[in-house]
């Protein structure tokens, strides 16, 4: 019985290690895939950040602030994923 739990320990401490490991991996290509069209991302985040899709009204508090925020950067971390998955890279 005593050895049940350490096994159980042991595949408990696997799972953990190989999750952190695929998180790793999953922010280091979101990353990658962000510099790829940093200057793109740049500049269409400076042009279009008033606008609805990206930012749109929410209470003066900092919950909705930080939502809103969260919003954005997660929006633009897609379009530069799409950007990269299709291959499409523009450079000046």
């Amino acid at each position: 019985m005593r050895y049940v739990a350490h096994i159980l320990l042991l595949l408990l401490l696997l799972l953990i290690s190989l999750l952190r490991l695929l998180l790793l991996l999953l922010q280091l290509s979101l990353l990658f895939s962000v510099g790829m069209n940093s200057v793109v991302i740049y500049v269409c985040h400076e042009v279009w950040r008033d606008y609805f899709p990206i930012q749109f009204a929410v209470a003066d508090t900092h919950a909705a602030q930080l939502a809103v925020d969260i919003w954005g950067t997660a929006f633009w971390l897609g379009v530069a994923a799409v950007l990269y998955h299709k291959n499409i890279f523009i450079a000046i």
